[in-house]
């Protein structure tokens, strides 16, 4: 955008570097990108900062069935993601381990890719916590079931290990 200026300007007015005795060309460019950013500055502190409020009546009832579900709340202090350990702990994985690998085609696609994760994720990743065992829980096959077969997930990015007869 500041080419354009200094291009459309030489064009309309040829004699304009006699005007600039005192500022150079990139002085003036400086400043004009420092305006530009300080007005994106000002204007995206216009209104609320982070995530919108959620209203009175979805959380009343989210926190009832999570009572009834014998659910406890995890408290943080507002505006601190990195207090949330377990959804960092879940984002990270899901950057690290799938969307790190891919290459993103449209909103639809991305949430079929994060959905399949999302079951590899509980269903056949082993996380530590858990005693390397996965949150829907595996059952352990002995060796008389056959030989170790790698069955791909998520698209093959990912393998769970099974036995099966040959």
């Amino acid at each position: 955008m500041d080419r354009l200026l200094w291009v459309t300007l030489l064009r309309l007015w040829p004699d304009w570097r006699k005007a600039l005795i005192l500022f150079k060309p990139d002085t003036v460019i400086g400043w004009h990108r420092r305006g530009f950013r300080l007005y994106w500055k000002c204007k995206s502190r216009r209104g609320r900062i982070g995530r919108p409020g959620t209203a009175r009546e979805i959380r009343e009832p989210i926190r009832i069935q999570a009572v009834n579900m014998e659910i406890g709340e995890v408290l943080t202090a507002p505006r601190s993601p990195r207090q949330t350990p377990y959804v960092e702990g879940l984002i990270g994985s899901l950057r690290r381990e799938c969307l790190d690998h891919v290459l993103v085609m449209n909103e639809s696609w991305l949430r079929r890719h994060v959905a399949c994760y999302l079951d590899y994720y509980r269903g056949s990743r082993s996380h530590l916590a858990l005693g390397e065992d996965s949150p829907d829980g595996r059952a352990v096959e002995p060796p008389e079931l056959g030989w170790i077969v790698a069955v791909p997930k998520v698209g093959g990015l990912h393998h769970r290990y099974e036995r099966r007869a040959a």
